[in-house]
């Protein structure tokens, strides 16, 4: 895929409205709350900004590597996530519906290996004010009334 452009030659190779989650792209280091390194993650840009993807890097006991893809499409206006584990395991996970709110890319759940029967899922990327991302992974058993965390991770950009 070549060089990751900037935000600035990202967006103008997207559909404006789509460039919007050009904030993902470059090498990230990542940690669980405690600053405990969990993974590292490389996002690119793919042709013409239509699509970006995401190679994930487990760096903890049990947290295995993964390839993402995040396509936009101008005709639904919006965002999906389809993301793939490798073993032990090589889980699927497929998040839609992904829309910027606010500084928020947020996604709906719609299929994950860790998805217990019953439960509602919310997945999303905040673009923090200091240069960081924060990954969080949300899961309901009353429809959406009450939400408990599944993971909530940090992204510092590698040096």
């Amino acid at each position: 895929m070549g060089s990751t452009p900037g935000p600035a030659q990202s967006s103008a190779l997207a559909d404006p409205a789509g460039a919007a989650a050009h904030f993902l792209l470059g090498e990230w280091e990542v940690t669980v709350g405690d600053g405990t390194p969990i993974g590292k993650t490389l996002w690119e840009l793919g042709p013409e900004g239509c699509y970006l993807v995401q190679k994930w890097t487990g760096l903890a006991e049990g947290v295995p590597d993964s390839l993402c893809l995040l396509a936009y499409s101008s005709e639904e206006n919006n965002w999906a996530l389809f993301a793939g584990e490798s073993k032990p395991g090589g889980r699927r996970s497929l998040f839609e519906d992904g829309n910027m709110v606010g500084n928020e890319l947020r996604f709906v759940t719609k299929e994950s290996g860790g998805l217990a029967k019953g439960k509602a899922g919310r997945f999303s990327y905040f673009n923090l004010p200091d240069g960081r991302i924060r990954e969080l992974s949300l899961l309901s058993s009353d429809g959406g009334e009450t939400w408990e965390t599944e993971y909530d991770l940090v992204w510092q950009r590698k040096k």
